[in-house]
């Protein structure tokens, strides 16, 4: 599989699962966050994160959890693939210009001059 499209693949799964797994942290958080404030001597809807999960996988099922996911899971794929994608062509253009650099001029650090002109046409 080429660079490209293993970045591509890599990017998508990435995205989707780092969506799946952390969308419920962000729906409980969100619960807690919007509940009303209790009035004086009143308990507050939630008590904690746990009773906000209790009570929503209670009210509406284990898919209480996943609501609304349609929108991000869309988008994050989409930008995590574009982000593997810019890292690994970056990553493969700098190891081709340092290929470039001698040895001495690595360990400096000053190679970096050598590396970006030694792409530009003379």
């Amino acid at each position: 599989m080429g660079d490209i499209a293993k970045d591509l693949t890599s990017g998508t799964v990435g995205g989707a699962t780092q969506l799946i797994i952390g969308h419920p942290f962000d729906t409980i958080k969100v619960k807690l966050r919007s509940q009303p404030t209790p009035l004086p001597g009143q308990q507050p809807k939630y008590s904690g994160a746990i009773d906000a999960i209790r009570q929503t996988v209670a009210a509406e099922g284990d898919r209480g959890l996943f609501k609304d996911m349609g929108a991000p899971l869309a988008t994050v794929e989409a930008f995590n693939a574009v982000l593997f994608i810019v890292r690994g062509q970056t990553e493969a253009f700098l190891r081709w210009s340092f290929s470039y650099c001698e040895p001495a001029n690595r360990l400096r650090g000053c190679c970096w001059n050598c590396c970006v002109f030694s792409c530009l046409p003379n």
